[in-house]
């Protein structure tokens, strides 16, 4: 009999657990996006999320959701602006929706990369039965990449046909690295390279660009330097700084001319004596022979 009233009780202890369990409304979060577009530092933003009440038998009433629930004393990057943490839905029907918009602010010294945001739900059933839920949401956070990119240094003024230089400076200001930095020419002058690819530059880090330009033409001479640069999605950024200067006329001044002008009778004149005095060594040498055989036929 004992063991009889013990098995019932587990039984009814048991079923008890199951229809609790069975019955106990559960919510999820059904789908969520960021309404402004992909999360950025240092930027406010709106999320919206959709909250299902997946129970086939109790609405969920009184529902407190906590935005960044983190209890953790670390520094949270992501919070609400203009608003509290905390955010509350009077009743979800059973098997029904409701969104949420929470206004989100991405502090601009957020590492970049994915975020997992807590989010957590308080809510009770038709009998006044609290429950609570935690959920983890990502949030891909975009970091601005910050290129300083001097103006470009280029003299004022540049001789016909004699090549200069085109310089720039670049400096990562970024919190993270930035990839697949090149840099391409275009200008009326020639140069001997059309692209330069400088790759990574690190965070803190200067990179100093040189193209070699000459031009045959006389006059102003116009030209432009493109970055092109990438960020941690992949996505290209482009940057573009214009020069100008003036090709000048190769001047040749009198006192050149006369230097090259007296340098030239000289010249000509040594030539000529090497030249004759080679004539006479010849001339010479073939007497010299012509004697030598006259003496052996007098012998």
């Amino acid at each position: 009999m004992k063991n009889k009233i013990i098995l019932s009780v587990l039984i009814i202890f048991v079923l008890t657990i199951g229809i609790t369990f069975a019955y106990t409304p559960k919510i999820m979060i059904e789908s969520y996006k960021f309404e402004d577009g992909k999360p950025t530092a240092g930027e406010n933003n709106t999320l919206s999320i959709i909250l299902k009440n997946t129970s086939k038998d109790y609405s969920i009433r009184n529902l407190s959701i906590i935005f960044n629930s983190n209890e953790k004393s670390e520094k949270r990057y992501i919070t609400t602006y203009e608003s509290s943490n905390i955010f509350y839905i009077r009743k979800i029907k059973i098997d029904d929706t409701s969104e949420l918009k929470i206004p989100i602010f991405i502090d601009s010294e957020i590492p970049s990369g994915v975020h997992e945001i807590p989010i957590k739900f308080v809510y009770e059933d038709v009998n006044k039965r609290t429950y609570e839920q935690t959920h983890l949401i990502s949030v891909p956070v975009s970091v601005p990449k910050k290129l300083d990119i001097s103006e470009i240094i280029v003299p004022e003024e540049v001789v016909q046909g004699e090549e200069f230089n085109i310089q720039l400076r670049l400096f990562n200001e970024s919190k993270s690295n930035i990839e697949n930095v090149k840099l391409n020419l275009e200008s009326q002058g020639k140069s001997y390279e059309k692209e330069i690819r400088v790759g990574k530059i690190e965070q803190g880090e200067t990179e100093y660009v040189d193209f070699k330009v000459y031009s045959d033409k006389i006059g102003d001479l116009k030209g432009k330097v493109t970055i092109v640069f990438e960020d941690e999605w992949n996505k290209k950024h482009e940057q573009t700084k214009e020069f100008s200067t003036k090709v000048i006329e190769q001047v040749i001044t009198k006192e050149e001319v006369t230097n090259k002008t007296n340098y030239t009778p000289y010249i000509i004149g040594i030539v000529a004596f090497v030249f004759v005095y080679f004539i006479y060594l010849v001339l010479k040498k073939r007497k010299n022979n012509k004697k030598n055989k006259e003496l052996e036929l007098d012998e």
